[in-house]
């Protein structure tokens, strides 16, 4: 596959899945001005305390450095390179979002066999759509988890491409490809193919998600995942005791879905239809009803050594809605900032981009605006002022 990109390591996944390629920020040979960012508050590093007003001096699509206060181009001692101040005085500043479960061909309606008969173009062309509209939400990295069709594989490899090379607007994105799986049971794999998958995976520099598909007697699956040494448990609703000791023990990924439940129906039985998902058989909707309504699994997570991943699933929802994930696991019991750093640092360990996640000094400058603390009131991740991704600006009031 080409690419003018000057190096291109490869990462990959396995959803029990297809491989995946990552490419370095593309960086020309004439360097843009430098950009100084001026912010009422950062949260450098999720996990640790915010600090208060900053200025961030972004070159070459990298964060170079922070002083506290707002202070002007003299204080970073620039070489005589142009500079433009960007202010965001009245906005809290942290790490470009990232969701790991995004399906950016799909939409939120029935698909009534219509899209098998779309072509990869008119695919690549709904995926900017929903890509930018994602961006704008401020998430500047996503996991497209695939569909099972070539079509879709073709538009989000062109997209994903076209993106990272500088040609369009969007988040980087990582694809997943098409996932693997031999037969439609609790384990549809058996321990001796979770095996074999995992340990080819990872001698080829991949990672390997294990996906729980919702099955309330997926637990025995999960748990076999895990001991053959998957990274990451996605769509996994219904874990049982073993699987959260296991999750401990391997410091595997737990990758909760809860907003594309709640969004699926309505909030009575009376307004079922009135759900993102209405459009399904009564039966369906009614079921999906008493699932709304139980307390997520998730919330067993707090007090353990789980590691939490954000995934939410859009295309079951209207793209553009991921930070409601957040507002979700908020409501469930985990805190704002381990929501937050579920959003950023987590995502970026899982996939081993080592240069994002945070605002430190080297990173890609992935940084996004909003108006409100998210410490004190998580729902501000769904005010978006401000997004650059990659060092560029793509959205601003």
């Amino acid at each position: 596959m080409k690419t003018n990109t000057a190096t291109r390591p490869v990462l990959g996944l396995i959803r029990l899945t297809a491989a995946l390629w990552v490419t370095t920020v593309g960086m020309s040979s004439a360097r843009a001005d430098d950009l100084l960012l001026q912010a009422g508050a950062v949260l450098t590093i999720p996990g640790l305390p915010p600090q208060g007003p900053s200025t961030i001096l972004i070159r070459d699509g990298r964060i170079m450095a922070r002083q506290d206060g707002f202070v002007d181009a003299a204080a970073f001692a620039l070489d005589g390179n142009a500079v433009r101040l960007l202010d965001l005085r009245d906005s809290f500043l942290l790490p470009g979002l990232m969701d790991t479960h995004v399906h950016l061909t799909s939409l939120a309606e029935p698909d009534e066999g219509g899209e098998v008969i779309l072509t990869s173009a008119d695919l690549a062309l709904r995926a900017l759509n929903h890509a930018q509209t994602t961006l704008a939400a401020g998430f500047t990295t996503v996991m497209d988890m695939g569909t099972g069709r070539r079509t879709h594989e073709l538009a989000i490899y062109a997209l994903r491409d076209a993106i990272q090379n500088g040609q369009i607007e969007g988040p980087t994105i990582l694809a997943a490809g098409s996932l693997l799986a031999a037969r439609t049971a609790p384990q549809s794999l058996t321990d001796a193919e979770l095996t074999a998958i995992v340990a080819t995976a990872h001698s080829l520099g991949r990672k390997v998600i294990a996906d729980g598909a919702g099955a309330q007697d997926s637990a025995a699956g999960l748990n076999a995942a895990l001991r053959a040494g998957v990274d990451a448990l996605d769509t996994a609703m219904f874990p049982d005791a073993e699987t959260w000791l296991l999750l401990e023990q391997t410091q595997a990924f737990y990758v909760p879905h809860l907003y594309a439940l709640q969004a699926a129906v309505g909030d009575t039985p009376e307004t079922l239809e009135q759900g993102s998902m209405g459009w399904l058989p009564r039966p369906l909707l009614e079921q999906l009803f008493i699932l709304k309504g139980q307390r997520p699994a998730v919330a067993d997570a707090i007090g353990k050594r789980v590691r939490l991943v954000v995934a939410s699933d859009p295309g079951v929802f209207p793209h553009g809605q991921n930070a409601r994930e957040l507002l979700e696991y908020v409501r469930a019991g985990i805190t704002p900032m381990a929501a937050i750093v579920a959003a950023t640092r987590h995502p970026a360990e899982l996939f081993g981009l080592a240069d994002r996640g945070t605002l430190e000094p080297g990173m890609v400058a992935d940084v996004i605006a909003v108006q409100g603390n998210p410490l004190q009131d998580i729902s501000a991740l769904t005010r978006v002022v401000f997004v650059m991704h990659q060092g560029r600006v793509a959205r601003q009031r």
